[in-house]
């Protein structure tokens, strides 16, 4: 064999375990070292290296007793060679299910360990997710930092691993064995005692953490039941999902990488014609041009930190210039101004202004999508005759609880008709996700769920007698702001025929309805999400003056709206934090509680959707519908539900529904949440709604 003439890096050792028990106190602390993050795949096959396993697993009791299991590495190809004895400890007290074990990030400690064959049963505890469950708001949820901050154990451990793990990467390229492209990746390569110290002190700092963590959770019992009833639960659906994955078209995947492809090819090419060798990465060429050489007026100027102190402009260091137009501040030449002149956001469509401005945010935007798709090449993997994408959940990364993923991040698979979009450039992603062979994609998703968010948090009649009737939500909101100014009935059933057909004064209607259906919609997602009249006026594409107008004319039509917003700023400026309609305290940044309702209300739809998630996944467990029903993805509102064939019906439909729309009446909502629902037979872009 191969690996047997090959000298392995590392060492087969088992140490501490006769000092070890774990049963005294019926829990451990596990923590695994790896090789890597990327633990899918299959060497020679879809991979040229192996995929991450563990080379080092340390274990920690309830005394802080610590025991290490270590192999050896193939340093070619890193794969690891387990050994009989380590798999067979590791195997008893893995599936043991009176053992509770302790993970600090379980989601990538129980992939490696599950790869290599092993079952994880017993509760499963994870001290990052209760850290966070504890504050939302760590500058770092990493254990070292955690560590550092509650405990005092400093890092000296990692600091020298990590020098000793240069130095064997140095080695390590002379003698041609295979690096991963970050050192953290390669600690087997560092000093074995070095990284045997490292190891077992993670075992250690975890359970530290977890000891620590369960007095205060003796103070913070809400905190402590959120984590038990939704966060916990909710890491463990993840697991599932992340471990099924998601079917690919890879064929489809190359053909929408070269559509992007051409795009950025061809936007750059107008960006050369126009201003040469012009770096968009570069600020100092970029404000030179556009209000140096074009003469723009900057919409604002750089800031240290959060202050009010300006930043010096850069050109002339603060004596003033034409660049900063005399004000000896740093003009700023972000996204935010290159829209402002680059887009005409009074049409439909988004026309191009300044054809500068608009080719570098069209290049930026197809670049950004060409390597999202690119991505899916790099980590798809082959799994029964079919491309297969794991995807990779964090709950520990965003303020307001919302879920958020990386590598890829599949919360950035968008649908075509996104408003988020600043050019014109079509969203394909969605192409290359197709259902299983012999199965079908349920794509559920919440219909206005932030308006309805804000009417159950305000308790604002006017916006509930809206909400509750049904129908074109934001047409009714402008319909209601400025009474009379259309006929809302003609405008819905003139907007589903030909223009050419429509008498002058309908057409008339017709443009009034959709100018001020868009400054209604916009008025309440800036309002939600902290934006001014400024911000409205510009994606509403209206004037400033009649932003504020609409902005006036709204707070004075739905009182109860703006006075829930001013309470939660004033709440959190005398707190720190806003509770979220499940009673969650999501902390402010200090100067910034202006987005304290943007917190509440994304931060309720968060919980919202993790016990949808919860309730959809109990749902594809049971008799009906397990081994047919399975909950795949989640992106902001939606949900992906792979079923077979056999499976698809009204019921299974309204079932999913009901999943989600359980909440409604413990958030106060006199009716079940509307829940859209379509159906992909072939692929996700293709999906079709169904009436339930």
């Amino acid at each position: 064999m191969l690996l047997r003439k090959i000298q392995l890096v590392g060492r087969n050792k088992i140490i501490g375990l006769k000092k070890f028990n774990p049963y005294k106190h019926g829990i451990f602390a596990i923590d695994t070292e790896g090789t890597g993050l990327d633990a899918w795949g299959e060497l020679g096959v879809d991979r040229p290296y192996a995929p991450a396993r563990p080379f080092m697993v340390s274990l920690c009791d309830g005394d802080g007793n610590m025991a290490l299991i270590t192999w050896k590495v193939n340093p070619f190809t890193r794969e690891v060679v387990p050994t009989k004895k380590g798999m067979k400890i590791l195997r008893n007290l893995l599936s043991d299910k009176k053992l509770a074990k302790v993970f600090h990030n379980f989601s990538y400690d129980s992939k490696v360990l599950r790869l290599l064959g092993l079952k994880i049963k017993g509760r499963i505890e994870d001290t990052m997710l209760r850290q966070y469950c504890i504050r939302t708001d760590e500058f770092s949820f990493g254990l070292k930092p955690l560590c550092q901050k509650y405990l005092q154990i400093d890092d000296k451990d990692q600091k020298a691993l990590h020098t000793s793990v240069i130095a064997g990467r140095r080695i390590a390229k002379k003698n041609g064995w295979m690096l991963a492209p970050k050192p953290a990746a390669d600690y087997h390569l560092g000093d074995w005692k070095l990284c045997a110290k490292y190891a077992k002190l993670d075992a250690f700092r975890t359970m530290s953490l977890y000891a620590l963590q369960e007095m205060r959770f003796e103070k913070l019992k809400h905190e402590k039941e959120i984590y038990d009833t939704v966060e916990r639960p909710t890491m463990l659906v993840l697991d599932r999902m992340e471990r099924r994955g998601t079917a690919v078209d890879k064929e489809r995947v190359k053909e929408v990488k070269e559509f992007y492809r051409k795009y950025v090819e061809d936007a750059g090419r107008v960006i050369k014609k126009i201003a040469g060798d012009l770096n968009p990465r570069s600020p100092k060429q970029m404000t030179k041009m556009f209000f140096g050489k074009l003469g723009h007026t900057p919409l604002r100027y750089s800031r240290k930190g959060k202050s009010k102190v300006y930043v010096d402009c850069q050109h002339c260091k603060g004596d003033g210039c034409k660049i900063c137009q005399m004000t000896g501040r740093n003009p700023k030449c972000d996204g935010e101004f290159l829209e402002s002149i680059g887009v005409d956001k009074s049409h439909g469509d988004k026309r191009k202004k300044d054809p500068l401005a608009y080719n570098l945010l069209l290049n930026n935007a197809s670049t950004t999508m060409l390597q999202f798709v690119d991505s899916y090449l790099e980590l798809m993997v082959r799994e029964d005759d079919q491309w297969i994408i794991h995807p990779n959940y964090r709950q520990c990364k965003v303020r307001t609880t919302r879920l958020s993923a990386e590598k890829p991040n599949l919360q950035n698979v968008a649908s075509d008709d996104s408003g988020k979009k600043k050019v014109d450039l079509p969203y394909r992603p969605r192409e290359c996700f197709i259902p299983r062979k012999g199965c079908i994609l349920y794509v559920p998703d919440y219909s206005q769920i932030e308006v309805w968010l804000v009417y159950l948090r305000s308790k604002d009649a006017a916006l509930g007698k809206i909400l509750l009737s049904g129908g074109d939500t934001h047409g009714k909101v402008a319909a209601t702001v400025i009474p009379g100014a259309f006929d809302l009935d003609h405008a819905l059933a003139d907007a589903k025929k030909d223009p050419t057909t429509l008498s002058a004064s309908r057409m008339k209607n017709l443009k009034t309805y959709k100018s001020m259906r868009k400054k209604a919609k916009n008025t309440q997602f800036c309002k939600i999400y902290g934006g001014g009249p400024e911000k409205i006026a510009w994606t509403a594409g209206c004037t400033l003056e009649e932003a504020t107008e609409f902005v006036e004319r709204y707070d004075s039509t739905f009182v109860d709206v703006k006075s829930f917003m001013d309470r939660n700023i004033d709440f959190a400026r005398k707190h720190g934090y806003i509770k979220n309609a499940y009673g969650i305290k999501i902390y402010t940044e200090r100067g910034l509680e202006y987005r304290a309702t943007n917190y509440d209300i994304q931060g309720s739809a968060a919980t919202l959707m993790k016990r949808a998630m919860l309730n959809t996944d109990t749902l594809c467990r049971t008799p009906e519908y397990k081994g047919k029903l399975f909950l795949q993805l989640q992106i902001h509102d939606e949900l992906l539900i792979e079923g077979l064939e056999s499976t698809y019906s009204n019921k299974t439909m309204r079932d999913i529904a009901e999943c989600m729309s359980r909440d409604y009446k413990l958030l106060g909502s006199p009716i079940p949440f509307p829940i859209g629902m379509k159906i992909a037979r072939e692929r996700w872009s293709e999906s079709s709604e169904v009436m339930i």
